[in-house]
């Protein structure tokens, strides 16, 4: 479980389209299906 906890934190870093910090990261990615996929994928998706 920690393994899958340090990809998501490392991915939320990686992605800079959105500047905040890693709490608003991790509740925009929660609430936003647009979201958790540009930072799954790596790339805006339009």
């Amino acid at each position: 479980m920690a393994m899958v906890w340090h990809t998501a934190m490392n991915l939320l870093t990686n992605e800079k389209t959105f500047k905040a910090n890693m709490r608003i990261k991790l509740k925009k990615a929660n609430r936003n299906v647009e979201y958790i996929e540009k930072v799954l994928i790596g790339r805006d998706i339009s």
